[in-house]
């Protein structure tokens, strides 16, 4: 006998104000008690909006029909008061952008006892004990000290395990995880996953996660449901995704991913791409297609690094003293080369990324741009570092002014930096947006109106359309989905071709950092531990924290 479901949702349809089309058509699946069920699809095909919309959490302006059967409440129709006894009580919520979702005013540990405080009569003590035991339930370091911290003094992927202690607060019946690990580095992704596999198991709590990442789905969830502009193209069991999808875009999705050991090369190889037009009959039809490699770049000479760090050490101030984030680290990159960075959530990586912009200033240590040491330069010698190295950000939402039009945004740095006419600027953007596959009409749309992958391929149009010499990359392709993630790799790939683009890549992907990286260095509390070439770095790894990275994560396929 079949269990009742714990959610259904039944001929869901969201459409938004202006919109021509709808933004979810006709969606249906179900969870049943501790069961996990995954949505994937593209960037923009409804995945999130669908999260949001069973939270009853849309903005105004967004009209939802169809049904959402939970329990005994259908969340669409369920009076606002109601529905929030259930908000973050018997619904949780991992949000896909952990620090727009956390308060940057308020310490991270009153933000997470205010959810047990709305929901139970425990005492304040009994609040904190509470909350230290969830920061310590998702591997937060030392939750006696940071407990009383500020979000902007986590990383990123430590902000996300935040996020998970919040909306497993209150044991939910139900788990909504949007993305819920973007932002960690191989290990701890394994560690959190586990994490919610055993409370669902142990809780009996249903589970939707939401994810680009297809080996995660396969290997933790029970059900895939494969979504295509709010339309379900497919629904299989999760250990079948691989071996079994049948649907032409869930074949696409399947091709456009890549693995660790594909022994695939930015130099020799670009990534199949999904492309997909709709036919007179109002179905999708899709091509996967993989683009030649138009010119291969010769291997990087010795030569006078573009870009150098010597002995870089930062260090932050805490309540309690201070924090040393980069310890002593040096690197060169030559023209035209790609520089792997990897390391654990916290490693100091994205810390060393903003130094060498010196939008954080070092403790000690130089930057080098061609040589010239520009660590503490002003005037002309920093315009011409912000002309030749630009960033991509690991959070697209914060760093996008919400107040200017992406039109507005993408002229801002051809104003500053470049003698052009109007025409001339408009132009360029409308090449960048084309580059990075967005529409056109993305120029007078603003930030709120982008899904998160959306938001991030804004911030590389930002990066790029200056044609820097050096392209800062922190987790640049960690919110989008395969096919998009494919579609820049391959852009990123073509720019060193034909302009000799060099880039210091960030990411906890080592399948991505593997395929772009013509060296790699791994980092391990704020220090380097391994540097060594693309190939060796993989197959005789030298330090223990290395080999562990690129072990097996351990995941565990659902039963």
């Amino acid at each position: 006998m079949s269990p009742t479901p714990l959610l259904r949702v039944t001929d869901l349809r969201i459409r938004f104000a202006g919109a021509a089309t709808p933004a979810v058509d006709g969606l249906g699946f179900h969870i049943n008690p501790g069961e996990a069920v995954a949505l994937v699809g593209e960037s923009g095909c409804g995945k999130s909006t669908t999260a949001l919309a069973l939270m009853r959490l849309l903005a105004p302006g967004a009209t939802i029909t169809g049904a959402a059967q939970f329990q005994d409440h259908d969340l669409l129709t369920l009076p606002e008061r109601r529905m929030r006894a259930l908000r973050g009580n018997r619904i949780g919520m991992i949000f896909q952008e952990p620090m727009t979702s956390l308060n940057p005013v308020q310490r991270v540990g009153a933000q997470i006892a205010e959810v047990v405080r709305a929901h139970t009569p425990l005492t304040a003590a009994a609040v904190r004990q509470r909350v230290l035991e969830l920061l310590d339930l998702v591997q937060l370091p030392d939750p006696a000290r940071r407990i009383d911290d500020y979000p902007h003094q986590f990383s990123g992927g430590q902000r996300q395990r935040l996020m998970i202690a919040m909306a497993i607060a209150c044991n939910p019946d139900l788990l909504i995880a949007d993305e819920p690990t973007t932002a960690l580095d191989a290990t701890v992704q394994a560690q959190i996953l586990q994490l919610l596999d055993d409370l669902r198991r142990r809780l009996g709590m249903g589970l939707l996660l939401i994810s680009h990442d297809l080996t995660v789905v396969s290997e933790w969830t029970d059900r895939v449901v494969v979504m295509h502009h709010g339309q379900e193209m497919e629904s299989l069991p999760a250990a079948d995704l691989f071996r079994a999808g049948q649907h032409p875009y869930t074949r696409g999705l399947i091709g456009a991913s890549i693995r660790l050991g594909q022994d695939l090369h930015y130099r020799t190889d670009r990534l199949p791409e999904i492309r997909s037009r709709q036919a007179a009959d109002g179905h999708w039809q899709f091509d996967l297609r993989r683009p030649a490699v138009a010119a291969r770049p010769p291997a990087p000479a010795p030569a006078t690094p573009v870009l150098a760090a010597e002995n870089i050490a930062v260090r932050y101030p805490t309540p309690k003293g201070s924090h040393l984030a980069v310890d002593n680290v040096s690197f060169a990159l030559v023209p035209g080369e790609t520089l792997g960075l990897v390391g654990e959530s916290g490693s100091g990586k994205s810390t060393l990324a903003r130094a060498v912009m010196r939008l954080t200033q070092p403790t000690a240590g130089r930057i080098l741009l061609h040589g010239q040491d520009v660590t503490t330069s002003g005037g002309t010698a920093l315009a011409g570092l912000r002309r030749a190295v630009q960033m991509v950000f690991q959070d697209p939402y914060a760093s996008l002014n919400p107040r200017h039009s992406i039109g507005a945004i993408l002229e801002t740095p051809l104003r500053v930096h470049e003698r052009l006419t109007g025409a001339e600027r408009r132009r360029r953007v409308r090449d960048i947006l084309d580059q990075v596959g967005l529409p056109a009409q993305a120029v007078d749309r603003f930030a709120h109106e982008f899904s998160g992958g959306q938001r991030q391929r804004i911030g590389i149009a930002r990066a790029l359309i200056l044609r820097p010499e050096v392209l800062v990359c922190d987790e640049p392709v960690s919110a989008l989905d395969v096919s998009v993630q494919a579609q820049i790799l391959n852009l990123l790939a073509d720019l060193q071709s034909e302009i000799g683009l060099s880039m210091l890549f960030i990411s906890h992907d080592l399948a991505v950092v593997q395929y772009v990286s013509d060296r790699v260095i791994v980092m391990r509390h704020a220090r380097i531990v391994e540097e060594s070439d693309h190939l060796n770095i993989w197959q005789h790894p030298q330090h223990a924290y290395t080999r562990q990275l690129i072990a097996p994560s351990g995941g565990r396929a659902a039963g």
